[in-house]
């Protein structure tokens, strides 16, 4: 009971922290429109006519705006042959518009956005039951708490997108493979599902399986090979709605997300050292430019690394293995993000901070102690004068 009502909380707190943006002005994002077409075509339009409709219409207002604001970037939006060309990235994910055409009724155009307001209610209801698997009560909760206040994470799900639905199914996959090992195998088929609905609402489904394989090198038993097969075999689905080579992805974004001119493998790994070296040099702008988010970052995942007290249990490996995973996303696409991709490294950093708080209690508990211990000595001893 104080479990549910701490997770109500959480949810509460997170959502009337967001109040100003339910029902409010939506900006449509170069995503959100793909997402937005979608969701047109599920609910029975022609699938170039929908992405028409959308690009060609006033919901693109916001991103053609951006294009007139900056001349020099290339025209997205506004060219009809690039949406063709890029709506095939977006083809896999087909879960959000999914659950938007069906809720779209009620909710009209919000049914995104709200979509993506919820899952960011529901990240701080998740973190908590899971560092819950490893920290007090009230150490949880705290730390929970605080994630409804992390920069990124608010200013990426204000917007119709899949960013804060990706980690909330992250953070379920977490919590549902921890317990697959810790309470009941049972709970392996709620994390298949996560993954699978992963790999349909963002390109993550191959996160947790990475995760069930670096747990596998630790634990070479029955449970987490049958983990570690029924992941992979959840992670396959969605890659089957994906009809562009590895190659043709990487000069995509190459040629910043334009329509390349040369989609060949010489070009992808010719072109890979100085797209790489380009991406790095726009996260070092980034942090010149918000220095206390890449430092409370930074610190959080060296915290979640350095002050864990054992490596293979299946908690630490599966969140460990975010980080690994995060870092094979960058190499296979490297590209900037403004801290978005960062998001999924979240539970990592926070669970760092709540190893941060273990310490400091620890520490001021000891210090609550030490004079209580001088006296108790000083009464006890004779020789002592009173």
């Amino acid at each position: 009971m104080k479990t549910t009502l701490a997770v109500a909380a959480l949810v509460l707190i997170a959502a009337l922290s967001m109040a100003k943006h339910w029902g409010g002005t939506i900006s449509w994002e170069t995503d959100a429109l793909f997402y937005q077409s979608t969701t047109q075509a599920i609910e029975g339009q022609d699938a170039k006519a929908a992405r028409e409709e959308v690009f060609g219409g006033p919901l693109s207002s916001y991103e053609r705006r951006i294009e007139k604001e900056n001349p020099d970037e290339p025209r997205r939006v506004s060219n009809q042959a690039w949406v063709e060309y890029s709506a095939p990235f977006y083809a896999r994910r087909l879960l959000l518009p999914a659950v938007a055409a069906v809720l779209s009724p009620v909710l009209g155009l919000h049914a995104l956005q709200d979509l993506s307001l919820l899952a960011f209610c529901l990240i701080p209801g998740l973190l908590f039951l899971l560092l819950r698997r490893r920290l007090t009560f009230n150490l949880s909760f705290i730390v929970a708490l605080a994630v409804i206040l992390w920069p990124p994470l608010r200013d990426w799900s204000v917007f119709p997108l899949s960013d804060s639905s990706g980690l909330a199914l992250l953070l379920g996959a977490l919590l549902f493979g921890a317990l697959t090992f810790e309470k009941d195998r049972r709970w392996i088929w709620p994390w298949a599902a996560c993954v699978l609905a992963l790999g349909f609402t963002r390109d993550l489904a191959f996160m947790p399986v990475i995760g069930a394989l670096c747990l596998l090198a630790v634990r070479r038993d029955r449970l987490t090979a049958k983990f570690a097969g029924l992941g992979i075999l959840a992670a396959i689905p969605p890659l089957l709605f994906h009809g562009l080579s590895q190659s043709e992805s990487l000069n995509y974004v190459y040629a910043e997300h334009t329509i390349p001119t040369d989609t060949s493998w010489g070009a992808a790994i010719s072109g890979y050292p100085g797209n790489f070296g380009h991406m790095i040099g726009r996260y070092a702008d980034y942090a010149t430019a918000n220095p206390q988010i890449v430092l409370l970052f930074l610190v959080g995942i060296v915290a979640a690394f350095a002050l864990t007290p054992r490596g293979r249990d299946a908690f630490t490996v599966l969140l460990w293995s975010t980080f690994p995973a995060y870092l094979l996303m960058m190499a296979i696409g490297p590209a900037f993000s403004a801290f978005r991709y960062e998001l999924v490294l979240v539970p990592l950093m926070m669970f760092g901070y709540g190893l941060v708080g273990e310490r400091i209690l620890a520490r001021f508990r000891r210090t609550e102690l030490e004079p209580a211990a001088t006296v108790d000595r000083t009464l006890a001893d004779p020789a002592v004068p009173r």
